[in-house]
């Protein structure tokens, strides 16, 4: 818990500070978004974390990072899921580029 909610003041910073830079209007369900965000991803990395006196620092900065972590967990799951599949399906039904349709010469 705590973890999360030192990465949501993270994320609140994220929110303000592209609301000013871009000129947005600001939402309130738009920045209670991010800290919901901000703290999910807050509780994962603090999980994996050590105990260190850079560790509140390190949740608040993930917090601010929340959408570029969020896409390398995406991407990174994506294609070791894709691998996994193919492996299963190669031993399973055999490699793809094999017919087992035509006859055995």
């Amino acid at each position: 818990m705590q973890f999360g909610m030192l990465a949501s003041f993270g994320g609140v910073a994220n929110y303000v500070y592209l609301t000013v830079q871009h000129g947005r209007a600001f939402s309130w369900v738009m920045m209670l978004v991010n800290m919901f965000l901000a703290f999910f991803v807050g509780n994962m990395v603090g999980s994996l974390l050590p105990d260190s006196q850079f560790k509140d620092g390190l949740l608040m900065t993930a917090g601010f990072c929340t959408y570029p972590i969020l896409n390398i967990i995406e991407t990174q799951s994506r294609r070791r899921l894709g691998a996994l599949m193919d492996r299963v399906m190669n031993k399973w039904i055999g490699p793809a580029g094999v017919d087992k349709d035509t006859p055995e010469p």
